[in-house]
């Protein structure tokens, strides 16, 4: 059977996708609200966050280049700390993180799928959308990793152009 693989775009954007989450889009006034409207300590407090996931992601990439064990964080816990850590680690990841993770995302979703088309925005109208779309998305992946990894790249291109435009936009005006 042929290996499946993602081209080196897909790579980048999956990582650029995790990276700038969507918090990014609906944190930013809540960060503003916590810094008295001060831009300029906003900035600050986005660029330490910045930072604080380059050097996770660079700690990770260090734990990756010390083994080849399969199983990325799960298998690093259990190389450098122990079996039962690494259960706990993937315990937690499945039934705490990944779940919540989902939830947050699909109602995002929710609110501004509601907002961009003028809908009554109760919350399970924001909720059913959110796992409508969540839904949707995960069948895209099952069937074709290749398209997958299509819609992978148009919505990062989608979260980054926005991101660049007010960047620009701040630096002109």
């Amino acid at each position: 059977m042929k290996q499946q693989k993602y081209s080196l775009f897909t790579t980048i954007a999956m990582i650029v996708g995790i990276v700038i989450g969507s918090g990014i889009f609906f944190k930013s006034d809540n960060v503003l609200v916590f810094t008295g409207g001060n831009i300029l300590l906003g900035i600050v407090v986005f660029v330490i966050a910045a930072f604080s996931i380059i050097f996770g992601s660079l700690s990770v990439s260090e734990l990756a280049l010390r083994t080849d064990e399969a199983g990325g964080i799960i298998a690093y816990c259990e190389t450098f700390w122990s079996k039962s850590t690494a259960c706990a680690y993937g315990w937690f990841q499945t039934f705490i993180y990944y779940p919540t993770i989902t939830c947050v995302v699909a109602w995002v979703s929710g609110i501004y799928i509601t907002m961009l088309f003028g809908m009554n925005s109760t919350l399970e109208v924001q909720v059913l959308i959110g796992v409508a779309v969540i839904t949707v998305l995960y069948f895209i992946n099952i069937l074709s990793y290749k398209t997958g990894g299509y819609l992978q790249n148009a919505s990062t291109l989608i979260k980054l152009l926005p991101l660049i435009i007010i960047a620009a936009a701040g630096i002109i005006f």
